[in-house]
Formats: structure tokens, C-alpha cells, sequence
């Protein structure tokens, strides 16, 4: 899965958000290299304690990577772009 983490507040999410959607936060999912990567949004608000990356977040927007059976998320670094996200989920999955 691959997580937005924003804050409505924040003017960097507010630019990201609306690309993160339609990319592949509406759908649910997207194919990266034949492999479904489920994306999900969640707003500062609504993290919950239990939130496995709570740690790794220090601001907004934090794009965080958790493959099935790892529990420690991965941070993505990279261009907040379409082709920035396929590329470097490409070379993490």
C-alpha cells in the first residue's frame, strides 16, 4: 500500500493532492511493472494511534510504502509526480 499523508492546512498538500487522486487514490489502486499497489490517502486528523508509519511522519505530505508482511514502512523520495511515484515504486517492489 501506498499512503499520502497530508494535512488540509498544508499549501504543499493542497498542490499534491488533487495529481495523488486522480492518479490513484480514487481508484484505489494502480499497476506498477504487472503488480497491484493499493493507494490510500489520510489526513493528519485522521491517523490513528495504531498507524504503523505514525513515526515516520515529521510533515506533510509524507509518501510512505508498506509491502505485505514488512511491517516498517518506507519513505518515498522522489519527484510528487505520476512518473516520480511509478518509477521509485518500480525499483522498491
Amino acid at each position: 500500500t501506498f499512503t499520502m499523508y497530508y494535512a488540509s492546512w498544508c499549501p504543499h498538500c493542497k498542490d499534491v493532492k488533487p495529481i495523488f487522486k486522480s492518479w490513484g487514490a480514487d481508484k484505489g489502486s494502480v499497476q506498477i511493472n504487472g503488480k497491484t499497489v493499493f493507494v490510500k490517502m489520510v489526513e493528519e486528523q485522521e491517523m490513528k494511534s495504531d498507524d504503523p508509519n505514525k513515526g515516520l511522519v515529521r510533515g506533510y505530505p509524507t509518501f510512505i510504502l508498506n509491502r505485505a508482511g514488512n511491517a516498517q514502512g518506507i519513505e518515498f523520495e522522489g519527484d510528487r509526480s505520476p512518473e516520480g511515484w511509478a518509477q521509485w515504486l518500480g525499483s522498491k517492489l
